[in-house]
């Protein structure tokens, strides 16, 4: 890989006085270089091509089902734009595939924690309101034993 800094003072050295066409100059070598090494870098991205009449006739969808869509689908290789059901499910693939912090943020917020799950099942309990009921009869019954005055003992025994 060519040094850009070093390619800059060699500019200089060379004659070209100003700095501005120095670093011009050290910029085109760079990219010359880097499309002869790594040409994938100046390939049009997957997205750039879509045309909205791609999408035109698919329904609508929600965000939640384009990002599950887009889940479902993110190791697949072999999934195109024409696959998807909507643009923004295709937006949110193609930006999984980029970018790993991303789909790692999508993960954190779609896979529940552990106490997240451990409070909805017990909301839930296949329907049925027991841990409901049984958390207001424990409420209303320290309630009440608030409200029961205890005789009161004395600090000191007389002697």
């Amino acid at each position: 890989m060519p040094d850009y800094l070093a390619r800059v003072r060699e500019n200089k050295a060379d004659g070209m006085t100003s700095g501005g066409l120095a670093h011009l100059e050290a910029k085109k070598h760079f990219i010359a270089w880097l499309e002869e090494k790594e040409p994938h870098i100046f390939e049009v991205p997957n997205w750039v091509s879509l045309r909205k009449k791609d999408f035109e006739n698919k329904k609508p969808i929600t965000v939640k089902q384009a990002v599950d869509w887009a889940l479902d689908n993110v190791n697949f290789k072999d999934v195109d734009a024409k696959d998807a059901p909507s643009q923004l499910a295709w937006l949110y693939l193609d930006w999984m595939r980029i970018d790993d912090a991303f789909l790692k943020d999508i993960l954190k917020r779609k896979v529940p924690n552990l106490a997240m799950k451990k409070t909805t099942e017990r909301i839930v309990d296949d329907g049925r309101e027991q841990f409901t009921l049984i958390d207001k009869l424990k409420t209303e019954t320290q309630a009440d034993n608030e409200d029961t005055v205890l005789p009161s003992v004395p600090q000191k025994l007389a002697v």
